[in-house]
Parts: C-alpha cells; sequence; structure tokens
C-alpha cells in the first residue's frame, strides 16, 4: 500500500490520513463458492442431470484427442460467451467424465427410481430383478480362444490391402502420413474410435517387423 504524502502532486499527493477499516461487503464474495452454493448445485445437477450442449462436451471428451478438446472448449466458449468460462467448463466436463469412468470401473450400479415423472432417475419405484448375464455383455472382450483364431488368421492368410496400405504410411513416420493412415482407417472401419484403435494395431505390427528385421 502507498504511503500518502504532504505534497499537493506527485504520484501519491494528498493528505496524511488514518485509513478507516471498511467492513467486507457482500460483493466481494462474487464467483467464490461457498457451501451451500455448492450443495444447491449438486442437487440441481442430480435432478435435471446436463445440459444439451453439455452432454455434447462429455462425447468429445470421452474420445481423448487434442482435436476435440478444442472443440469442446470452442463449442463452451460459444454458449458461456468468454474465453475463461469456456475453459473452467470444459474442466468441469472433464472432471464429470473421470467420475463417470470411475463409478464404472467400481461396479456402479443405476440409483433406485425417484417415483417422480421428471428428473434424473424419473420412474417407477420397482424391485429390481437379478439377471443372469449375458453373452453380448461380453461384446468387445477378447478371451484366450479369441486371440489365438485372430493370430492363427492373420499367419495363415496375412494383412488386407488397406491393412498393408496403412503399414507403408506409418513406415514413413511423419505427422501427416498418421493423420492419413487414420483417415484411410475411420474410411473402411466406419467410426474413428475404430480406426484409432486399428492405427494402434498396425503401429504395434510395424515396431514388430522391425524387432524381426
Amino acid at each position: 500500500m502507498h504511503v500518502l504524502t504532504d505534497p499537493a502532486a506527485g504520484l501519491n499527493k494528498g493528505f496524511i490520513v488514518t485509513r478507516r477499516q471498511l467492513k467486507p461487503k457482500p460483493s466481494y464474495r462474487k464467483g467464490k463458492k461457498c457451501g451451500r452454493v455448492a450443495l444447491v448445485r449438486e442437487v440441481v445437477r442430480e435432478v435435471v442431470g446436463f445440459a444439451p450442449y453439455e452432454r455434447r462436451m462429455i462425447e468429445l471428451l470421452k474420445i481423448g484427442s487434442a482435436s476435440t478438446f478444442k472443440r469442446a472448449l470452442k463449442l463452451a466458449k460459444k454458449r458461456l460467451g468468454t474465453h475463461r468460462r469456456g475453459k473452467k467448463k470444459r474442466d468441469d466436463m472433464m472432471e464429470a467424465v473421470a467420475a463417470m469412468g470411475k463409478m464404472a470401473k467400481d461396479g456402479y450400479e443405476k440409483p433406485a427410481a425417484t417415483g417422480l415423472a421428471a428428473g434424473l432417475n424419473k420412474g417407477f419405484i420397482v424391485t429390481r430383478r437379478q439377471l443372469k448375464p449375458k453373452p453380448s455383455y461380453r461384446k468387445g472382450k477378447k478371451c484366450g480362444r479369441v486371440a489365438l483364431v485372430r493370430e492363427v488368421v492373420r499367419e495363415v492368410v496375412g494383412f488386407a490391402p488397406y491393412e498393408r496400405r496403412m503399414i507403408e504410411l506409418l513406415k514413413i513416420g511423419s505427422a501427416s502420413t498418421f493423420k492419413r493412415a487414420l483417415k484411410l482407417a475411420k474410411k473402411r472401419l466406419g467410426t474413428h474410435r475404430r480406426g484409432k484403435k486399428k492405427r494402434d494395431d498396425m503401429m504395434e505390427a510395424v515396431a514388430a517387423m522391425r524387432r524381426k528385421g
């Protein structure tokens, strides 16, 4: 704090006075989250759920690439108006995605219905039956038998033409060829996630070839 001086001109001009200690105004606390506000927001989130643009941000952040992080920030900025608010919203949505992943890992069970016609857990209150796990629940999980069959097929048949093209691109090793390999895989397999997985598999195949040769 600058000390006032007696002169009538200068940087700290003015009379030397004793400053009063003013009480803090409520406006000074603007933007700070207290316990009551946090509780209210948590209750509203549980009852209402996420807004449509927040659900879209969660979908983008689940992909996990740098471009989708940027797109999520751009969407938040467009809806909220400023860069700072957009970054804060993106951080909140990333925490929500992490919490969802943790719940799924810990064996998350759907909460009981509230009996209300609207809200996050709307619906009749019923007694849930314990159903047997279906074979379809194991879709996408690779067991030992499937891994062995795929390995034998790979040794006998070899790579598909588009896979050989991807290997050629990945052997070059530049950023543009990595992107072209992903684009080719996406076009053949249909989705971004499948394309990324196929590119990772082909990169492992290239690394294995280099180790052998």
